[in-house]
């Protein structure tokens, strides 16, 4: 334990503080300690060490108290537990040493901890200092599998992306043959029925056969050919089929 008395600047630097937990683990704690007498409270100071001096009552006394308070609250706890609890061993202590030696006219400013803590077997920490090293890889490892998982969903999510593409690009090329072969089946059937309705329709024929008979009459040079064959029965010469007969050798 540090002390530090206002009165002279007088300094000590002693042994920790040895306290033992509740499973009887022994180990030591730091403590720094600082502390003054006021004007007002000299007189209650001097009845009660009429022979002391504020370093030798920190020393002696403030010690012994820092010392009571901090094993009370350490043999409530296994040595696991008081690991995480400095703090409320730290304001224990200061609670009953500011309150204790304000009656008797000393008045400490603070109380703190410092260091850690120091096991008598030097094997604990040893396993403490392997534990923690331990907890820090299965940390690192458990950090590195999350990355490696969230790696995984990504390149999945990304194949997942690029299937769904090529799915709806092959949907698409499908829908369009699909839709154009449609439309010619749609052509062909109305093809086939307008020519449905061209044969059972006599005036389509007449003007087919008037369009042949202008293009035939468009091209007609003058001559007739030495034989044809034709109908009648409409008034004029229809001719339906021409044929080029060869001049008869002499």
């Amino acid at each position: 334990m540090q002390t530090t008395a206002s009165s002279g600047a007088i300094q000590r630097a002693d042994k920790a503080i040895w306290i033992e937990s509740s499973d009887s683990v022994g180990f030591s704690m730091g403590f720094t300690c600082t502390a003054f007498i006021p004007e007002e409270d000299a007189s209650r100071f001097l009845y009660w060490y009429p022979s002391d001096s504020l370093a030798d009552v920190m020393d002696k006394e403030v010690r012994g108290r820092i010392q009571q308070a901090a094993a009370e609250v350490a043999a409530k706890y296994p040595l696991d537990g008081l690991r995480g609890r400095k703090q409320e061993i730290a304001d224990a202590v200061k609670q009953n040493v500011t309150n204790f030696f304000a009656m008797r006219g000393v008045t400490v400013t603070t109380v703190g901890m410092f260091g850690g803590m120091t096991y008598e077997n030097p094997e604990i920490q040893k396993s403490i200092d392997q534990t923690f090293i331990a907890q820090q890889l299965k940390v690192v490892s458990e950090a590195k599998f999350e990355a490696q998982k969230k790696e995984n969903e990504r390149i999945e999510l990304e194949a997942q992306g690029i299937a769904e593409k090529s799915r709806r690009e092959a949907q698409g090329q499908a829908d369009s043959r699909k839709t154009y072969a449609a439309g010619e089946a749609e052509a062909i059937r109305l093809i086939n029925s307008a020519a449905t309705e061209a044969q059972q329709n006599p005036l389509l024929l007449q003007l087919k056969a008037l369009e042949v008979e202008k293009a035939r009459i468009e091209k007609w040079n003058g001559r007739y050919p030495q034989m044809w064959f034709g109908a009648s029965g409409t008034g004029m010469m229809s001719p339906n089929l021409l044929l080029q007969v060869p001049a008869a050798s002499r």
